[in-house]
């Protein structure tokens, strides 16, 4: 989506600070006939595309709202995640099938975050006029939220304290779908926000937040088939006995506990970073609105 501007008309130098969208040079002083000095972008495709600078103020806090709601839980979802499985490889509790009060608690805790969380993803892809980015992205962030909110109300309200195949099954079969559902919303949302344009400051959260979604999306693609097939043979052997610590399954299951730890705090943490990156610079745009021209 494209807008018209009094300059592309008047064909009048560009008089405030606009980074080419090819190469971020700084097209100050340019007028829209011109090339970019520096890749030979025509001036006039930066001036063409939507941009966060050109954004109304309420539009900004809008938007950093919404970015600052997805980190605050983010975080605190994924911690809540760290601290289950630290206790389970600790051996101090049960994992996952938590006992009594602890495990309810973290339920408790842990749907609400679910449930804003989709909220937020939801608010931020309400709305595209300032951005390029697709309505068909909007569309598939917005179904994969609400199959990870779907799948998140069984996986934090079911549970079953036996060991029998068809509660192993069910278990793991929704662990599953929800540990997928999870990640790709995740992935969407970092592809999402990659494509936001300042337009007066560097896309710095750019490159970062789409290679970080690649990545991300490779690594589930093995990372979550193998735990829970792991995770399966665990629980049904359990039913025998116990497996031994030193034991081929128990190390399997140790070590996929951990990589789901090592990739949220990695990756996952690592985006929200960027994350807040743009945050700051909405901040930044906002301030900068609310100077008076002279």
């Amino acid at each position: 989506m494209s807008t018209t501007t009094s300059i592309e008309i008047s064909n009048s130098p560009i008089d405030k600070d606009l980074l080419c969208i090819n190469c971020d040079y700084n097209l100050r002083t340019l007028t829209p006939n011109n090339n970019c000095p520096e890749c030979g972008h025509p001036a006039l495709k930066t001036l063409q595309q939507p941009r966060l600078c050109d954004a109304p103020t309420h539009y900004l806090k809008r938007l950093r709202s919404v970015l600052t709601t997805i980190i605050i839980v983010s975080i605190a979802s994924y911690s809540l995640n760290v601290l289950a499985i630290s206790l389970y490889l600790s051996g101090t509790v049960n994992y996952p099938l938590l006992n009594g009060l602890f495990y309810y608690t973290l339920n408790i805790l842990h749907l609400p975050l679910v449930i804003i969380l989709t909220i937020s993803i939801f608010r931020l892809s309400s709305t595209n006029s300032h951005t390029t980015i697709p309505k068909s992205t909007a569309r598939s962030i917005r179904i994969i939220a609400a199959f990870y909110l779907l799948f998140a109300f069984p996986q934090h309200i079911f549970n079953s304290h036996t060991l029998e195949l068809s509660s192993v099954i069910t278990l793991t079969t929704i662990s599953f779908f929800y540990n997928l559902f999870t990640y790709f919303t995740y992935i969407y949302l970092f592809r999402y926000a990659s494509q936001f344009t300042l337009g007066s400051r560097p896309d710095t959260h750019h490159k970062p937040l789409k290679l970080i979604s690649h990545i991300l999306f490779f690594t589930i693609l093995i990372l979550i088939p193998a735990h829970q097939t792991v995770m399966m043979l665990y629980f049904l052997a359990a039913a025998q006995s116990p497996p031994a610590p030193g034991s081929l399954l128990y190390s399997l299951h140790t070590f996929f506990s951990y990589a789901h730890t090592i990739t949220d705090i990695f990756l996952i943490g690592l985006a929200l970073i960027y994350l807040l990156k743009l945050r700051f610079n909405l901040t930044h745009l906002i301030k900068q609105k609310s100077i008076p021209t002279l």
